[in-house]
């Protein structure tokens, strides 16, 4: 395998990764929009040319692969029109319908009968033709009609407007084998730019400094991999530097993206839990015992009483659940029962057979009359949130409890 074939694979790999990702993401969200629907067509036809073409770039000369990797190429025109008039909020004008559509009929019959990898005129039309229809769409977007779109799709389509530009001579490159350069193909940059953008939103773009100063920490981070990847592969050169930077500007773009997706994921699991808290009416205790079932962040949790209390210091580990709070989790335990004495070292080994014996890892007082313990399984790991989210939970069970009392 030559440097060239494998910078290829590495970008398209990287691409492919990080598209799904952001798919997966996608396919996840519950509530979606026209439009968020029709950017998932999107990138479910640009996630599988990625993942098709991978393998068939590792095994070239094979007609069947060869067609399948084209397929979904052929529908990017479609699929993109539909997504840019869910954008702009109107169909595009009917002569851009027909050479859409045109175009996706033509070569996908073209595809199927194995004649539009390898066709000397037909192998050139189509990234003639599919980097065409990607710039009347910009043209489009670029003369839309501004007063009918609020501010945030306003900036939402300039920043399209920019990945479009930028996606032509990228889309372009994927053709090497056609036009005979560049060195690397990088289609897949243009992929994970439009993930990117769509994963950010238009309130990603309220400023052009931070435009800027994202971009400036994405050139940072690819420099210091491209160094980093040079001097891992051998002597620096030309050649060398043009085949290593675009697969350290890909692993840039990726990781990136998971890491904003990683955080909008917790924003969400976040935002899940105030909504159960905020929604839940419980109006004693154990009513409030039984919601924690539908509690999205208790996925694995026990609730102990006086029965299963009963084997130990009831009064003595009590004590020590009021002392330690809520940060009362395993391993703490069991450094306390190593180190401390008399009834402190009595309650941490109490605490620590009551985790083991039900296998979980943290223990919190939901009330002291009568003695309910919630105890719940997730990993030791410093999770500010978690705390917090029991820290809740154990307030709202005690103000519960107290009540329970004037009810009666």
């Amino acid at each position: 395998m030559d440097e060239a074939l494998r910078s290829d694979l590495l970008v398209n790999w990287v691409g492919a990764a990080g598209t799904l990702v952001y798919l997966a993401f996608l396919i996840g969200t519950r509530a979606r929009s026209t439009l968020e629907n029709r950017a998932l067509l999107v990138i479910a036809t640009l996630c599988a040319m990625l993942v098709i073409r991978g393998f068939s770039w590792m095994a070239p000369g094979r007609p069947w692969l060869e067609a399948l990797e084209l397929a979904p190429a052929t529908l990017l025109p479609l699929a993109l029109t539909l997504f840019t008039e869910g954008l702009l909020r109107r169909h595009v004008p009917l002569p851009v319908k027909l050479y859409v559509l045109t175009a996706t009929v033509v070569f996908a019959l073209a595809n199927l009968v194995g004649q539009l990898a390898h066709h000397a005129i037909l192998a050139r039309a189509f990234p003639a033709v599919l980097a065409s229809v990607i710039v009347l769409l910009a043209i489009l977007i670029a003369l839309r009609e501004r007063s009918t779109l609020s501010v945030a799709e306003n900036r939402l389509c300039s920043a399209l407007l920019v990945i479009g530009v930028l996606c032509v001579p990228l889309e372009l490159s994927d053709f090497r084998l056609v036009f005979g350069f560049p060195s690397t193909r990088m289609g897949a940059l243009g992929v994970l730019a439009l993930c990117h953008l769509l994963a950010r939103g238009g309130h990603a773009l309220t400023d052009a400094r931070a435009v800027l100063g994202y971009l400036g920490v994405v050139s940072f981070k690819a420099a210091l991999g491209t160094l980093i990847l040079l001097f891992l592969s051998g002597p620096a050169s030309a050649d060398r530097l043009a085949l290593v930077l675009p697969v350290a500007l890909a692993l840039v773009l990726a990781s990136d993206l998971w890491e904003h997706l990683r955080a909008v994921r917790t924003g969400s699991r976040q935002r899940a839990f105030l909504r159960w808290l905020a929604t839940d009416e419980s109006p004693d205790l154990p009513a409030f015992i039984g919601a924690l079932d539908r509690c999205p962040q208790l996925d694995d949790h026990r609730v102990v009483g006086e029965s299963e209390l009963r084997s130990y210091d009831r009064e003595a580990i009590l004590a020590r659940l009021r002392r330690i709070g809520h940060d009362c989790t395993l391993g703490r335990l069991r450094r306390e029962a190593r180190r401390d004495s008399g009834r402190t070292l009595e309650a941490a080994e109490q605490l620590v057979d009551l985790l083991e014996r039900y296998q979980m890892t943290q223990v919190v007082l939901l009330s002291e009359s009568p003695p309910r313990l919630l105890l719940v399984n997730r990993p030791e790991l410093a999770d500010h949130d978690t705390l917090l989210e029991l820290r809740l939970i154990a307030r709202r069970a005690r103000n519960l409890a107290r009540r329970a009392p004037a009810r009666v």
